[in-house]
């Protein structure tokens, strides 16, 4: 298994610019046209960190470059317009907990309110409100090509288009957790170039710009309540194997580290996750899950120190799921929960 977070596991924030245009797949579309997605998938990042090993590397060890990579995980690299001196998942999506207005007026806020202040379903000035959606807002184009034959001339009927995420104007952000001796080895460093998603030929590229490490902070349950939001999709399933919507309590008390802990109300939408195997070259198996930006409320023994960030919450956390930021609910929130609690 995998080290959990300790004193010997290190956790860094990666900085990427990308130099030009992504594809990165989503594995939806016609035979003319394919989606892209608007962030670069855990598992996407690390096939490209591979890449990049096994060829400065020639005739690595199979075995050795596995063991290494049974070390590291990644979470999804998020776009962020302009760059960013101090990153902050707020930056990248509205999470599910957030209830913006169908109808905004001026003085309604763009990122919409608590879930606490509007139980009746209408914000304080009237309007109408909605959950959030958790989309990930990314620039894209779309790139028309024609195919060539043996000649390198152009085949009639055969032109294909591909949306592409345009990241040159802004920042890539993911953390990656691993031994500090294999995640040097692999190669994370400033200035290493990265070949992302597909069609690497002409696309793809993007250079690290800062490795900055993470502290393993910790935070405390004041009222026995936490926030957890995911960063990266979850995958649960319930006792029979079948998927949940809610990672179970022992998947909790595993992630938090603790021997009591509960979800008691959550915020989700359901989504897949999926991918390539390019070593076997088939389709991964298709799972349903939780997209990133849900959030669950946890309920824990008062005072609990808990960790900060978690990469573990859930199943297929090798592929860069489960990853989730904890923090302490308080305040209103927490004695609105206290309350929806008693009246159950």
């Amino acid at each position: 298994p995998r080290v959990r977070w300790s004193e010997v596991t290190a956790r860094v924030e990666v900085h990427l610019h990308a130099t030009a245009d992504l594809f990165l797949g989503t594995g939806h579309g016609s035979g003319f046209s394919r989606a892209s997605a608007n962030f670069v998938p855990a598992s996407t990042f690390l096939g490209a960190v591979v890449g990049r090993y096994r060829a400065s590397h020639p005739g690595v060890n199979d075995a050795h470059l596995e063991s290494l990579l049974r070390q590291v995980t990644s979470s999804d690299a998020a776009y962020v317009a302009g760059g960013s001196a101090r990153f902050d998942w707020s930056e990248v999506a509205l999470p599910l907990d957030r209830m913006p207005c169908k109808y905004p007026t001026v003085d309604c806020p763009a990122t919409g309110w608590q879930w606490w202040q509007v139980p009746d379903g209408r914000c304080p000035n009237g309007c109408a409100v909605e959950p959030a959606k958790g989309e990930r807002m990314a620039p894209k184009v779309r790139i028309t090509r024609v195919a060539l034959d043996a000649s390198e001339q152009a085949v009639d009927d055969q032109l294909f288009q591909r949306q592409a995420l345009d990241a040159r104007q802004g920042e890539l952000v993911c953390w990656v957790e691993g031994p500090p001796d294999a995640l040097r080895e692999l190669g994370l460093t400033e200035g290493a170039l990265l070949r992302l998603g597909g069609a690497r030929s002409v696309a793809g590229r993007a250079s690290v710009t800062s490795v900055r490490p993470l502290t393993g902070r910790t935070d405390q349950a004041v009222n026995g309540f936490l926030r957890v939001e995911l960063l990266t999709p979850g995958v649960y399933v319930d006792d029979f194997g079948f998927p949940s919507p809610t990672p179970a309590p022992a998947d909790v008390q595993h992630s938090l580290g603790l021997s009591d802990a509960k979800v008691v109300r959550s915020f989700i939408r359901w989504g897949t996750v999926g991918g390539w195997s390019v070593a076997a070259s088939v389709p991964k198996p298709e799972d349903p899950a939780v997209i990133p930006h849900s959030v669950f409320l946890v309920e824990v023994p008062v005072g609990a120190d808990v960790p900060a960030v978690v990469s573990d919450l859930g199943l297929r956390t090798f592929e860069g799921c489960g990853w989730a930021r904890v923090e302490s609910l308080t305040g209103d929130a927490a004695q609105a929960l206290s309350a929806e609690e008693v009246s159950v």
